[in-house]
């Protein structure tokens, strides 16, 4: 599907303004009145991550995915991208300094990462996430916090991080 300038800026207009909070961070509340499961997972998206969402997103969605990119208090730029391990991976590393969603254009499910690379957010429906991260939220968990404590950061960082699990983790 072709998507010209003004709808993709009317898009991005629009995901912003019902999708995220005035910090730029997915609304809690909006996924939840979609019925959707969120998982937060530490670092940014590897490979074998980046793969296993392709599969998700190829099997479970619709095939007109939208990219959004952003930085706080910026104006969001919107592209339609083919969805691929290699896409997921490159669309990260050319958005590695700002906010960046990857969503359908249904909002079948929203990925979205933080601004500084700290963590990613997936939601959508738990079929959606079974595929999108095949693993027990158990290890989810427990890998998110092994994470959180295996690596320098400053206490004010890990409670932040803390935080996040804690706000977003719903299954």
């Amino acid at each position: 599907m072709m998507i010209d300038n003004n709808a993709m800026k009317k898009l991005s207009e629009s995901f912003v303004s019902e999708w995220l909070n005035m910090e730029y961070m997915l609304l809690p509340e909006r996924i939840k009145s979609k019925r959707w499961a969120c998982l937060p997972i530490a670092d940014y998206m590897n490979p074998m991550e980046a793969e296993w969402l392709s599969e998700a997103i190829n099997q479970n969605t619709s095939k007109d995915i939208i990219s959004l990119a952003f930085e706080f208090g910026g104006t969001p730029t919107c592209s339609m991208i083919e969805v691929s391990k290699s896409n997921l991976i490159d669309a990260n590393f050319q958005s590695s300094h700002l906010f960046l969603c990857i969503t359908s254009m249904e909002y079948e499910f929203i990925y979205f990462k933080d601004q500084l690379n700290r963590f990613y957010l997936l939601s959508g429906s738990q079929n959606f996430l079974k595929k999108a991260y095949p693993c027990s939220l158990e290890t989810s968990k427990e890998m998110y916090y092994d994470w959180l404590e295996s690596y320098s950061k400053s206490d004010s960082e890990k409670l932040f991080l803390k935080k996040i699990w804690e706000k977003y983790f719903t299954a």
